[in-house]
């Protein structure tokens, strides 16, 4: 795999962007702190979301302004000449503000019904589904925002420290085990549970760190791939939405084929799912969850992308911020 590795020629570049009223869309917690503070939230948020907080200012520096998130009601703080810049998250739909412009950078659809792209620039997309449902060409190039870690620097340690266990931010253990989002991990056998309501920076430094990552959030996943660092999909409990893992992974010629370590709660008996509406029995859930990995062969299911297609999709990236840059 070559190196990409070249942020500085973009922050270099900063002063060349001319779009003075670029604001970035996330699909994020309403914040206390002004739209123009791009801090990372310090827990409680999705990481996957919160990557664009992390990766945006990185490439694109002062030339964003602001941000807005799509759960707010209100779009009184955009303007009509507002262009937004739509990257890491399934954020194409017809909930998307009406302003001048939408730049896509990596996401994808997932909710809501099909927008008009009537004044969408589609630079490119997280996947061929997003394409073909957005009536794009599906054989376009298509890579999510998030693998920008990729060119940021972010690599597997050459001595790993752990094996994780990332779940969906939905799932009831993450409140059970997690009920302060400061608390980043929970040890299990010889796994460490990472809480994805935990801080970014947190998150991204147990994966770089991580000797392989089962993973049920697929931001866990890709960061990991993004990475090189061996993983493995899963479902533990959650009902996620498969089309977005489908969609990121037939961009790289890839199947989602999860294990199942822990059955979704719609497959469970009524009475157990009377009994844990109630309450989780936490102790019995992780038993079970560590017995099902211990026999699930997990090791003969890790992967990573091809490198060669990696650098393929990095070059796309790459590609596509030179051009918005010289804009």
């Amino acid at each position: 795999m070559k190196c990409h590795c070249s942020c500085s020629y973009y922050k270099k570049n900063h002063a060349m962007f001319n779009h003075s009223n670029l604001v970035l869309y996330v699909s994020s917690p309403a914040r206390s702190v002004a739209v123009t503070d791009f801090s990372i939230m310090k827990n409680g948020a999705n990481f996957g979301d919160e990557l664009n907080f992390l990766i945006a200012p990185k490439l694109f520096g002062e030339a964003i302004n602001a941000w807005h998130p799509a759960n707010r009601a209100s779009s009184e703080d955009l303007h009509a000449d507002d262009t937004l810049l739509v990257a890491v998250g399934s954020l194409m739909n017809n909930n998307t503000p009406v302003v001048n412009r939408k730049i896509v950078f990596g996401a994808g659809f997932g909710y809501g019904t099909v927008p008009r792209l009537e004044n969408w620039d589609v630079l490119f997309t997280r996947g061929p589904i997003s394409n073909m449902i957005l009536g794009l060409n599906a054989s376009q190039e298509a890579v999510d925002a998030a693998y920008v870690l990729a060119l940021m620097g972010y690599a597997k340690a050459e001595k790993p420290k752990w094996k994780l266990i990332i779940p969906h931010y939905k799932n009831p253990l993450v409140a059970s085990l997690f009920p302060s989002n400061e608390q980043a991990t929970y040890v299990l056998g010889d796994y460490i549970i990472l809480n994805p309501l935990a801080n970014v920076d947190q998150i991204l430094a147990l994966i770089t760190d991580a000797e392989y990552v089962i993973a049920e959030a697929m931001h866990g996943a890709i960061v990991a791939d993004a990475m090189r660092v061996p993983w493995v999909a899963a479902l533990m409990g959650t009902e996620v939405n498969e089309l977005k893992w489908h969609d990121w992974l037939l961009a790289f010629g890839e199947r989602y084929e999860p294990l199942e370590l822990l059955p979704r709660m719609s497959k469970r008996s009524l009475g157990y799912r009377v009994k844990h509406k109630m309450k989780i029995n936490v102790n019995q859930l992780t038993a079970e969850l560590l017995g099902n990995i211990n026999t699930a062969g997990i090791l003969g299911r890790l992967c990573v992308t091809s490198d060669s297609v990696l650098d393929r999709k990095l070059d796309c990236i790459q590609t596509n911020v030179s051009k918005l840059l010289a804009k």
